[in-house]
């Protein structure tokens, strides 16, 4: 808790935090930890940006509810709620599994496909995942694709802070690919200060990701089904689908489960 508290200082101080709504009803306010991963959510000159900062403001104006957002590297946010477990906190992420204990969890917020990325002209032999045992992998450290490659056993892994930094790091032929999700890949490509073009998406999926938002255990049971309430909502109204468009677009949303 110690941790929260001066990380929640800090954040206030250099302005990290914003209020996503006008008015937050004493109890009732909650901290959302995002992590960098354009076009999801993102800084730029101070000023937070991307879908899921949207979509959580979307929800706010309307629901009445209140988050304030606070960006860290993906596993200081993943640790901090899901090990420091501040109650009303809450981050985007995969669902799978190994973590399906350590959050409540509501979504799906978005759905895409994993494929690995390689040089356009440098593109290595590699056509199932079994090939790329002999490859550098470049991976964002702590996120689904470096456990579910972990857990398959490669050792061949590069890790980064941010995707963004991958992308640099196989643009310079540190790394031979790197697993990322079609949906990520062109927006990361260009914060990284890529031609996307440069790149070519292989063959070799790793698997479909599913994120949520992941709640910290200690949020009441009723405060989740609220939210998860306010996100079919805003599917149901079209608020959804017009958000989407706006970072995705001709890209149709998928359909929730």
């Amino acid at each position: 808790m110690k941790r929260y508290l001066r990380a929640l200082a800090h954040a206030v101080s250099v302005g990290a935090l914003v209020c996503l709504c006008s008015l937050c009803i004493a109890g009732d306010s909650f901290f959302y930890y995002a992590h960098d991963l354009p076009p999801f959510a993102h800084e730029e000159g101070g000023h937070l940006d991307g879908f899921a900062i949207a979509l959580v403001r979307d929800i706010c104006d309307r629901r009445g509810l209140c988050a304030q957002i606070e960006m860290f590297p993906f596993k200081r946010a993943l640790l901090t709620v899901s090990a420091e477990n501040p109650q009303n906190s809450f981050l985007l992420l995969a669902r799978c599994p190994d973590r399906e204990a350590d959050f409540k969890w509501v979504g799906p917020v978005f759905k895409s496909q994993v494929f690995f990325y390689v040089r356009r002209d440098l593109r290595p032999k590699a056509n199932t995942l079994a090939d790329l045992h002999d490859v550098a992998i470049g991976v964002h450290r702590g996120n689904r694709d470096h456990s579910v490659l972990q857990a398959m056993g490669f050792t061949n892994l590069n890790a980064s802070d941010t995707q963004t930094q991958t992308l640099k790091m196989l643009a310079a032929g540190r790394v031979d690919a790197t697993p990322m999700s079609e949906a990520v890949f062109p927006t990361a490509a260009r914060d990284a200060g890529l031609n996307p073009d440069l790149f070519e998406r292989s063959e070799v999926q790793l698997y479909t990701s599913e994120l949520y938002f992941g709640f910290s255990t200690r949020t009441t049971d009723s405060v989740v089904e609220a939210w998860r309430n306010a996100l079919a909502t805003a599917r149901t109204t079209g608020r959804y689908d017009a958000i989407h468009r706006q970072y995705f677009p001709g890209r149709p949303p998928e359909p929730p489960k």
